[in-house]
């Protein structure tokens, strides 16, 4: 789905109202150093085709040394199979033979309170995953620079941390013991 057809179908949803929009912009430019209107002026495309032209350079200059790198390409016979599960990716267990998965990577948090901040099947995903003998994990999904658009249970680091480390010890307790823990920005 392009960028266009994205945003026209959260408008149409209510998804993605103006005042969110508002608020992205207004982040935006919080972050590129403009004056925090809201408003998506010619200073601001200017900022954002700047980007844009950096990031394009980037990933053609990262895609030439990664093709000319001959020691990246792996044997997929000494590939690992794992899987990431969470409350929007549950476990098929009709789809997935579970006996061929060496690890699995379980969402645990996201955020620092309220209803989305603990996955609320977590536990159930470790204990079915556990019979599996795969190696656990477990990780956090952060969203440090999100209080302007989420409201303020999100993008405080620290209490997020906090978080993540109160669930770690429940899914220890699950698993008896969890490969390194991970943070999942995006």
């Amino acid at each position: 789905m392009d960028a266009e057809t994205f945003i026209k179908t959260r408008l149409a949803s209510g998804e993605l109202t103006h005042a969110r929009i508002v608020n992205l912009v207004r982040a935006f430019q919080l972050q590129n150093g403009l004056k925090a209107d809201g408003k998506a002026g010619p200073i601001t495309f200017d900022r954002v085709d700047e980007l844009l032209a950096y990031y394009a350079h980037e990933v053609a200059h990262r895609r030439m040394e990664f093709e000319e790198s001959p020691n990246l390409a792996l044997d997929p016979a000494e590939w690992l199979f794992g899987i990431d599960i969470d409350h929007h990716q549950r476990i098929d267990e009709d789809a997935l033979d579970l006996d061929t998965v060496q690890f699995a990577c379980v969402g645990v948090t996201e955020g620092t309170s309220g209803r989305a901040s603990v996955d609320p099947e977590f536990r159930e995903h470790l204990t079915k995953l556990r019979s599996t003998g795969a190696a656990l994990g477990v990780y956090h999904f952060g969203r440090p620079s999100s209080t302007l658009l989420f409201g303020s249970n999100f993008g405080q680091p620290l209490g997020e941390a906090q978080n993540f480390a109160r669930q770690w010890e429940i899914a220890e307790s699950i698993t008896g013991r969890l490969l390194p823990p991970v943070l999942d920005m995006e």
